[in-house]
């Protein structure tokens, strides 16, 4: 029999903490809405630049349309989902999502994925973009890193089971068939958990945040001078107009161009070495595996090190797999060297919230994380069509894994500039008092 007790939910003689309830939901709707819909999207681009007789670069137009529209949209998602209900929200949203994958199944010209795009960068915001951090965030006070890296994980597991599932689909059905099959994944594996589970705050749920008791709340109140229940942080305005911020926002940007830029394009860079399609989609899997096995990883690096050596770390392993891209042509390596490559994928799923929580706090940190990740709208809305580009103007991808080489030291610097500057920020609590981080709790 299933009770409910407070903080926990008891089956039988098993207890089981509502956030677990939430991290399980939310791998639920990273796996079915993120993963199939941008994850796999390069699977389909072969295919219909062969049928529509297009160059790759007009498709990856739907890339930066998804990215300039999120920009606008990141903070109004914000303020909306704030202040109405998280369930009833998320639950329009992933239907208008659903909808405008399938319609891709319709589209007959290069244009009409725009509209798509736009769909999916404005109605995603509150989707797979917002809602994860914002539920992992306030439902988790101990085990962030490890809840954030599970979550991610799943959905870059699902790339693997999903990418080379999807190229069946399209080798077998075509790729218009096998948008309506993304589209009916949406739908089945995202929706109950909108519709019935999610709750934004615990208190929603008669709940408490997983970890914070009376004890936590004190040994942290002793050290930052602060209260937890006050939601102690940076204030907004504050935050926008600091440096750290500045640097998170360039950071977010140059993550973007590196992710955005060259997921979809795996496919085409096998089939300008003269690859498979379906090895292709192997390395799209090999770069999700990647993604998968470092955010389980650096999930607990992160909670056991604290951020700063979970980044860095992730820095390091990404360099090496774009050295590697650049340099083999054996198909074995070059399936490893992409599994490296695909750390990239945690800076701005799992690194980036957990640094702007450890920088800003968390008196308003879904809507400094909004404004933060239009960094990556801006930067990685045009990463597609310059790797496409890339490929029709030079025949090669060389140029552009170049500029990934540039881009990942470009963001180690942004972050190394953060650690240092992120002491002249205050934090304030809900009674006006203020604390300067130097004291903040690791």
């Amino acid at each position: 029999m299933l009770t409910n007790q407070g903080s926990y939910v008891t089956i039988g003689s098993f207890k089981l903490h509502k956030a677990w309830i939430i991290l399980i939901g939310c791998c639920f709707l990273q796996a079915a809405t993120l993963a199939p819909i941008m994850g796999c999207q390069g699977n389909f681009i072969v295919p219909i630049c062969d049928e529509l007789g297009c160059g790759r670069s007009e498709i990856s137009v739907f890339n930066t349309a998804y990215w300039l529209s999120m920009i606008p949209a990141l903070p109004v998602a914000g303020r909306i989902l704030a202040k109405y209900d998280t369930r009833k929200v998320m639950t329009v949203s992933t239907l208008a999502v659903a909808l405008a994958a399938g319609a891709m199944g319709f589209y007959t010209a290069p244009w009409m994925w725009i509209c798509s795009g736009i769909v999916f960068g404005t109605f995603g915001c509150c989707v797979f973009t917002i809602p994860l951090v914002s539920m992992i965030g306030n439902w988790f006070h101990k085990r962030t890193g490890v809840a954030m890296g599970i979550a991610t994980a799943v959905s870059a597991l699902a790339i693997v089971v999903l990418s080379p599932f999807l190229q069946g689909c399209i080798s077998q059905f075509g790729w218009r068939n096998a948008y309506f099959v993304e589209a009916l994944i949406v739908v089945v594996f995202a929706l109950p958990w909108t519709i019935f589970v999610f709750r934004d705050e615990p208190a929603q749920w008669d709940a408490e945040a997983y970890g914070l008791d009376d004890q936590a709340n004190a040994e942290l109140q002793e050290r930052t001078g602060l209260d937890f229940h006050g939601q102690p942080g940076v204030p907004l305005m504050r935050a926008l107009r600091s440096v750290p911020f500045v640097m998170l926002f360039l950071f977010a940007g140059i993550a973007a161009m590196i992710g955005s830029g060259f997921d979809s394009h795996l496919p085409g860079y096998a089939n300008s070495l003269g690859l498979s399609a379906e090895f292709g989609a192997y390395l799209v899997s090999a770069l999700a595996f990647g993604s998968f096995c470092e955010k389980l990883i650096m999930g607990w690096v992160n909670d056991r090190f604290g951020v700063w050596a979970g980044v860095t770390t992730e820095f390091v392993m990404v360099c090496v797999g774009v050295a590697g891209l650049l340099a083999l042509r054996d198909p074995t390596l070059l399936l490893v060297f992409t599994f490296l490559f695909g750390v990239q994928d945690s800076f701005t799923n799992v690194s980036l919230p957990l640094l702007v929580r450890k920088v800003f706090g968390s008196r308003d940190y879904t809507q400094i994380f909004s404004w933060t990740r239009m960094g990556a709208g801006i930067f990685g809305s045009f990463a597609a069509v310059l790797v496409g580009l890339s490929y029709d103007v030079t025949g090669s991808y060389t140029p552009a894994f170049l500029g990934a080489f540039v881009g990942v030291l470009l963001g180690a610097a942004f972050v190394f500039v953060t650690f240092r500057t992120m002491r002249t920020l205050v934090w304030v609590d809900d009674s006006g008092h203020e604390k300067n981080p130097r004291a903040q709790a690791k």
